[in-house]
Order: C-alpha cells, then sequence, then structure tokens
C-alpha cells in the first residue's frame, strides 16, 4: 500500500519540474484551487436546485392537504401551594429580574419508577439465597 501512495506522490510531483520557478508554483496550487472550488460550487449547485425542488413539493402538498385537527386542550391546572408559588416568583424576580412575570406553573408528574423496580427485581433474583 505505501508503495501506490509513494507512486502517486511522484505522478503528482512530476507535474512540476525539478528547476521550476515560484510563478510556476503558484500557477499549480492556484489551478488546483480552482478545481477544489469549482467542484464545491457545482455540489452547492445541485444541492440550491434539489432544494427548491422539495421547497416546492412541499407547497403544493401544503395546498392540497387536509387542515390540522385543533390542538387537544391542557389538562386542567392542580391548585399550587402558596409557599411553592412565592419560591417560584422569588427565583424569578432573582434570575431574571424585578420587570419579570409568571405567567403560569405547571405541576408534572414525576415519571414512574417501574423500569428501576424492575432492574433491581432482576438484580436480586440472580443472587443466591444460603
Amino acid at each position: 500500500m505505501l508503495d501506490h501512495i509513494a507512486c502517486d506522490s511522484r505522478l503528482l510531483a512530476s507535474a512540476l519540474t525539478e528547476n521550476s520557478s515560484l510563478l510556476d508554483n503558484i500557477g499549480y496550487q492556484l489551478s488546483g484551487l480552482v478545481v477544489v472550488f469549482v467542484a464545491l460550487g457545482a455540489i452547492w449547485g445541485l444541492l440550491e436546485i434539489s432544494g427548491f425542488y422539495f421547497r416546492r413539493a412541499d407547497v403544493a402538498k401544503s395546498e392540497t392537504s387536509q387542515p390540522l385537527p385543533p390542538a387537544p386542550t391542557p389538562p386542567e391546572a392542580t391548585p399550587l401551594a402558596e409557599d411553592i408559588a412565592v419560591v417560584i416568583a422569588a427565583a424569578v424576580h432573582m434570575t431574571c429580574g424585578p420587570n419579570a412575570r409568571v405567567a403560569s406553573v405547571v405541576v408534572v408528574e414525576p415519571p414512574s419508577h417501574t423500569w428501576g423496580i424492575e432492574g433491581r427485581r432482576h438484580i436480586h433474583s440472580t443472587h443466591k439465597v444460603r
């Protein structure tokens, strides 16, 4: 494999003469840059054309699609204890400043720990009881 790489590097180096001038070297590098930028420009152009096609398809699809059903209503808010509301308001005041207002507070139920309990049960079932 190293012979193949060495062969490729000799082929690339053979593009320049042994006693090449500074202008030859600069021209060689600039032609390489032009090739790279043309390739990148071609890729960019293809992506723009495909993006135009997909945006046009999305517009056509949205014009023919049915309207969305109404969003489900949020569950009823449970009353919040006054001391918890005071702590939340104080935290918002200290974090965001005196002009910040709490719009709403939603109580989120903690996730169940059934998977953790099942994992512990599995671990304990592998232990030998004497």
